[in-house]
C-alpha cells in the first residue's frame, strides 16, 4: 500500500470514528420540576406527555423530578441561587411565588419565546398576564381555572333536590341536607393545619359580595380589607355558613384531600372549590357531578373567578435554553389537549373547540361555562397577595370560626401584612 492510500484509509478511519462519536453522543438532559398533588390521573398524564416529546425529540432526554408544593416554595429560590435547580420548573404564578424569582434575576425572560412561537395568538390572555413582572414576561401560563360550587347529580335525584339558585336558597340547603342525615353537606377540611380551603371558600363569597375593582385595589394596597363590606364577607364564610351546618363539625380534624374525598365518595352532596378538584374524578368515582358558579347573593353581582393555577417557567442560567423552550411549547401543542383533558385539567390554548374532546360531564359544564360567560370576572387572591399576606391568611383563618379570632380581627392583621408587603415593594399593583 503506497503513502497516499495510508493517509486515505487513515482519513477514512477518522471520519468514521468522527461519525461514530457523533451517533453515540448521549441526548441533552433537561431537568423539569412538577408540582405533585398525589393525583395518578395526572401523573400518569405527564408521564406519557414526556414519552411522547422524548420519542419525537430523541436529542432530549426530559428527567422528571417531582415535588410536594410546600417543598418546592422552600427550596426552589435557594437551589436556584445555587446553580443547583431545574431547567424548567411548575410552579405558583403571580408576583408572590414566581414574581420574588424573576425579581431575583433567576428566570428566564420569554418576550422573544412568546413572539417566535405565537403564544399570544395561541394562549389565552391571563397567560402572559399573570407571568408578567417588571415589563417582561416569564412564564405560560396552565390550568384555567374556576372558583365555583359543585353538586352530586345522583345525590340531587334521590333526595328530589333542586339546585339553589341565590345564595341564601344554598344556606337554607345546607339546612335540608342536615336534617336528611348528611354530616357535610359541603366538603372541606381545614385541619392540615392551614385553612387554606376555607380561605379558597371565602375568595368564591368575596367574589360575589365586592365588586371586582375594589378586590383590585385592596390587591394592589389601596383600599384596606378591613373595609365593612369584606369584613362581612369573611363572616359569611367562617361564621353563617358554619352555623348553618354547611362544614363538618370536625372540619378542624380533617384534611384538605381528605374533605375534598367526601364529595367524590358521595358522603358530602356540595363542595365550593377550583376547578382544579377536577383532576381527582377518577375513574374510581363513579357518581356524575355537576359545576356552576357559586349562585349570587341577593343584591350583589354575581363573578366568576378565572384563574391560571400555575405556570411554566425556565431557570435563568439554563445550559440548555433551547432543548427546553422546545419542551415547554410541546406542552401547550395540540397534541397534549386530549391528556390534560384526562388529567382533569383545561389547557390554556385559546380557540379551542373542546365539542370532539372526550372528558367527563363535570368538566363539560365548565368548559361550556367558560366559553359563555359575559359578567364580570373576579380576583384569586393567593395568586396576587404578596407572600407574607398568604401565611397569615393560611395559617390564621380557621381561629374565626373556632372563636379564637374575630372576622375584624383577621381583617385588620391582613391591612398590616399588606402594608408591610407595600412598604417592601413586594405587592402587585394590578389597579395601574
Amino acid at each position: 500500500m503506497n503513502h497516499r492510500s495510508v493517509l486515505r484509509l487513515l482519513a477514512l478511519v477518522l471520519v468514521f470514528a468522527l461519525l461514530g462519536s457523533a451517533t453515540a453522543q448521549d441526548p441533552v438532559q433537561v431537568l423539569f420540576w412538577d408540582q405533585v398533588y398525589g393525583n395518578e390521573t395526572q401523573e400518569a398524564a405527564m408521564a406519557q406527555m414526556i414519552a411522547n416529546f422524548e420519542e419525537a425529540n430523541p436529542d432530549i432526554d426530559i428527567v422528571l423530578e417531582t415535588l410536594n408544593t410546600d417543598v418546592m416554595r422552600d427550596i426552589v429560590k435557594p437551589s436556584m441561587e445555587a446553580g443547583e435547580g431545574p431547567d424548567i420548573i411548575y410552579y405558583d404564578a403571580g408576583p408572590a411565588y414566581a414574581g420574588i424569582l424573576a425579581n431575583a434575576g433567576l428566570l428566564l425572560p420569554l418576550d422573544e419565546a412568546y413572539a417566535a412561537n405565537n403564544w399570544d395568538e395561541r394562549l389565552i390572555p391571563i397567560s402572559r398576564e399573570w407571568t408578567t413582572f417588571g415589563g417582561h414576561v416569564y412564564g405560560v401560563g396552565h390550568e384555567l381555572e374556576a372558583q365555583g360550587l359543585y353538586w352530586n347529580k345522583r345525590i340531587f335525584a334521590e333526595e328530589e333536590l333542586e339546585l339553589p339558585a341565590t345564595f341564601a336558597e344554598l344556606i337554607e340547603l345546607c339546612g335540608t341536607l342536615r336534617e336528611r342525615g348528611y354530616e357535610a353537606p359541603m366538603a372541606v377540611g381545614w385541619g392540615d393545619p392551614h385553612a387554606f380551603p376555607l380561605l379558597h371558600n371565602w375568595y368564591n363569597i368575596l367574589a360575589n359580595y365586592v365588586p371586582a375593582e375594589t378586590v383590585a385595589a385592596m390587591i394592589s394596597g389601596e383600599h384596606p380589607f378591613s373595609d365593612p363590606e369584606v369584613v362581612a364577607s369573611i363572616e359569611l364564610v367562617t361564621t353563617d355558613m358554619v352555623d348553618a351546618g354547611c362544614y363538618h363539625d370536625d372540619a378542624y380534624a380533617i384534611g384538605f384531600l381528605d374533605g375534598n374525598n367526601m364529595h367524590y365518595s358521595g358522603e358530602s352532596p356540595l363542595m365550593l372549590m377550583s376547578t382544579w378538584a377536577m383532576g381527582f374524578f377518577t375513574d374510581e368515582v363513579t357518581d356524575e357531578f355537576g359545576f356552576m358558579i357559586l349562585p349570587p347573593i341577593e343584591g350583589r353581582p354575581q363573578g366568576m373567578i378565572h384563574l391560571m393555577g400555575s405556570a411554566w417557567f425556565i431557570a435563568a442560567d439554563t445550559e440548555h435554553p433551547e432543548e427546553t423552550l422546545r419542551f415547554l411549547d410541546y406542552l401547550v401543542s395540540p397534541e397534549t389537549i386530549q391528556l390534560w383533558l384526562d388529567a382533569g385539567t383545561l389547557p390554556a390554548q385559546a380557540g379551542v373547540d373542546y365539542s370532539p374532546y372526550e372528558m367527563r360531564p363535570v368538566y363539560r359544564d365548565f368548559t361550556n361555562l367558560v366559553a359563555t360567560w359575559d359578567g364580570p370576572l373576579a380576583y384569586h387572591l393567593d395568586v396576587l397577595t404578596p407572600a407574607n399576606w398568604n401565611t397569615y391568611a393560611v395559617d390564621t383563618m380557621g381561629e374565626i370560626p373556632a372563636g379564637r379570632l374575630t372576622a375584624q380581627e383577621f381583617a385588620e392583621q391582613l391591612d398590616v401584612e399588606m402594608q408591610k408587603a407595600v412598604e417592601e415593594g413586594r405587592h402587585a399593583d394590578i389597579t395601574g
